[in-house]
C-alpha cells in the first residue's frame, strides 16, 4: 500500500488528498481513538487455512525484492504527505504505515509469546 500511495503521488493522482485527522499522531495514539478491544482484521487479511504454510513463506519472501526497491521508491517524496488510508485507522502517511507494521509486529510477539507461555510450549 506504500508503493501503490508512492506511485501515484509521484505521478499527481494521489490515493488521499486533503488534511488527514491523523496527521502528527503516533501509531498508539491513532489507534487508542480508532480501534475497539479485541479488534478483529477483515476476513482479506485472516489467515483463514486456504493457504499452507509453504505459500505464506513464498509470499513473505517475494516481500524481499520489494523491500530492496523501498528507497528508491520513496526517495524525494514528502513522507507525511504519501497518505494511504487504512479500513480502521484512516488516512495513514508512509511514516505512520511503517509505526504500524511496528505495532502489528509487536503485537503478535506479544501474542505469541503469550501462547508459548499458556501452553508452555
Amino acid at each position: 500500500l506504500i508503493y501503490t500511495a508512492a506511485e501515484k503521488f509521484r505521478i499527481g493522482e494521489p490515493v488521499w488528498e486533503g488534511k488527514s485527522e491523523n496527521d502528527g499522531l503516533s501509531m498508539e495514539e491513532i489507534i487508542k481513538r480508532t480501534w475497539k478491544p479485541k479488534e478483529k482484521a477483515p476476513p482479506s487479511a485472516t489467515p483463514n487455512g486456504k493457504w499452507t504454510l509453504g505459500v505464506w513463506s513464498s509470499h513473505f519472501r517475494n516481500c524481499d525484492d520489494l523491500l530492496k526497491e523501498f528507497n528508491s521508491i520513496l526517495d524525494g517524496l514528502p513522507l507525511n504527505e504519501v497518505i494511504y488510508p487504512h479500513f480502521l485507522c484512516g488516512p495513514l502517511n508512509v511514516i505512520q504505515r511503517l509505526e504500524f507494521i511496528r505495532y502489528h509486529i509487536d503485537r503478535h510477539h506479544l501474542q505469541i509469546i503469550e501462547m508459548k507461555r499458556t501452553f508452555k510450549i
